[in-house]
């Protein structure tokens, strides 16, 4: 949040000594703005859905309106569960996210990991089937979401080689192009919404410092 706040890359966070004197005072202002805010951090120790719960309750009685307004479980797949096989343990997670978020009262977005398959598809976009390990968290969740961003595949796929296997130099600018014109671009896509329609909105994204921001529309030409 720092990072962003203050727009300097995270990476460079972690080592502030050798930071510019300017970035360095731009990162404690921006520290200082975020320590103030009404968010709290469970411990990653706490992994089992009743801990969760209390955690969360607990941490709801610091904020005045006694409860969170929201909560984030990163990830889905790290909480614990009873059962015998890994297919019923991420059932009874789902199930109890779901439950949890109705005593609690309180919108909870669960983090999924998804399938690595997603690499070998031309279109990298995710669907319902790609989330990992089961398909409960589909069927119990009310919104599914899936963040995309081309240019991070693009990257990855590297300049497309002519016949001979050669990478010509206009492989490479076109390559180049293809990047530039989704760079800093990530696609929200609503695979599921039970209250309302399917859609996908494009943000703007910068990685490195994990900043978001709105989009103007593109133009039509």
């Amino acid at each position: 949040m720092a990072a962003a706040k203050s727009r300097i890359p995270y990476t460079d966070l972690r080592d502030p000594s050798n930071m510019p004197e300017e970035d360095f005072r731009r990162y404690i202002e921006a520290a200082r703005e975020v320590s103030t805010g009404t968010m709290r951090i469970v411990p990653r120790t706490i992994r089992d859905i009743p801990a969760i719960h209390a955690a969360i309750s607990k941490a709801g009685t610091t904020f005045r309106a006694g409860k969170p307004a929201l909560a984030v479980v990163d990830y889905a797949q790290l909480v614990r569960a009873p059962g015998k096989s890994r297919l019923d343990q991420m059932v009874e997670v789902s199930i109890g996210l779901k439950q949890m978020a109705g005593l609690l009262e309180i919108p909870i977005i669960a983090l999924c990991q998804l399938s690595r398959d997603i690499g070998k598809r031309d279109d990298k976009r995710p669907q319902l089937s790609d989330i990992k390990e089961t398909g409960q968290f589909e069927n119990d969740a009310d919104q599914v979401i899936f963040c995309h961003r081309e240019a991070y595949w693009l990257q990855r796929q590297g300049p497309t080689p002519s016949k001979d296997g050669t990478i010509t130099d206009q492989a490479k600018l076109e390559w180049q192009a293809d990047i530039k014109a989704v760079e800093n671009v990530m696609e929200l896509i609503v695979r599921k919404n039970r209250h309302g329609p399917l859609a996908t909105a494009e943000v703007g994204f910068h990685d490195a410092t994990n900043r978001f921001w709105e989009l103007k529309p593109r133009s039509a030409g």
